[in-house]
């Protein structure tokens, strides 16, 4: 009877995992655009991490101004360079470098056997070392969407040396927004959380203390400009999220009314926030 009792308890605990990881791989999607559609010259970026290559561009527009730091925008979970051309659109325009690339298993970079927040962050770092490899005498600004924003606090908590951070309908709290995305799709999120936290941990490697936006937002609160940009009808990560991390961070919350999870990144009013902050760095410099 033990036998049978174990048996059954490691095949619960095998499909628990299996499930579990199927979440840490997010399907591919189709381009919505390509750099080149933007008419920029760029720079083609490729790092290796984990054995993992990860693609990406350096996109420049002629005579941008020297003071004006490089933005890189980091797209969030089943995003990927794409999704952050509409951001860098605008940018781009008003003579703003920018750099967009794709998180492991993401747009044009390597699959890889899982992917956590850990490795969005770890990702971030190492183009954030490329970019400065290729343009040493440039500081550089993190624009994150969602993840992309949790992976912008964490790489600079661990050491990114950023020039600004702006966090664009980023969470919190990720185990409560992935509870919310179970529970928005019929699942028992709370319960769906416990149950895949540890393999979550085992894929990450590193403990979730250290992998704590808002925690880690607490950190470097007062190292580095921030702003934080929240549309009202954002369902998938809600108002409350960008609440939490301005009382960690003391950084004002503009809200893009009217805007959903990914409205957010073509709302006229994120784009003149972005602009105003990027804007105030260069004066900065």
């Amino acid at each position: 009877m033990l036998m049978w009792t174990l048996a059954a308890a490691a095949a619960g605990a095998f499909l628990i995992d299996r499930a579990a990881l199927m979440t840490m791989r997010p399907p591919r999607r189709s381009p919505e655009r390509t750099v080149a559609d933007l008419g920029f010259p760029s720079t083609p970026i490729e790092v290796t991490v984990d054995s993992v290559t990860i693609r990406g561009d350096l996109v420049e527009p002629a005579g941008s101004d020297p003071r004006a730091p490089i933005s890189v925008l980091v797209h969030g979970w089943t995003g990927d360079s794409s999704t952050m051309l509409h951001l860098a659109e605008p940018l781009l325009a008003s003579g703003l470098p920018v750099v967009v690339f794709d998180v492991r298993s993401h747009g044009r970079s390597d699959r890889a056997p899982a992917v956590t927040v850990r490795h969005f962050r770890d990702d971030l770092l190492a183009v954030l070392r490329r970019v400065r490899e290729i343009r040493p005498e440039r500081r550089l600004a993190v624009v994150g969407h969602s993840l992309g924003g949790s992976a912008g606090i964490l790489a600079q908590a661990k050491g990114g040396e950023l020039a600004g951070l702006a966090l664009i309908a980023s969470p919190a709290d990720l185990f409560a927004a992935t509870a919310g995305f179970f529970s928005d799709h019929g699942l028992p999120g709370d319960l769906l959380v416990k149950l895949f936290h540890p393999s979550w941990r085992l894929r990450a490697r590193e403990s979730f203390r250290y992998l704590d936006p808002e925690a880690r937002a607490r950190e470097i609160a007062g190292s580095v400009p921030i702003t934080i940009v929240q549309g009202d009808q954002d369902t998938r990560i809600p108002p409350s999220e960008a609440a939490r991390l301005s009382s960690a961070t003391g950084a004002p919350v503009v809200t893009a009314h009217g805007a959903s999870h990914r409205d957010v990144l073509v709302h006229p009013r994120a784009h003149e926030e972005l602009l105003r902050f990027l804007g105030s760095l260069s004066l900065a410099s």
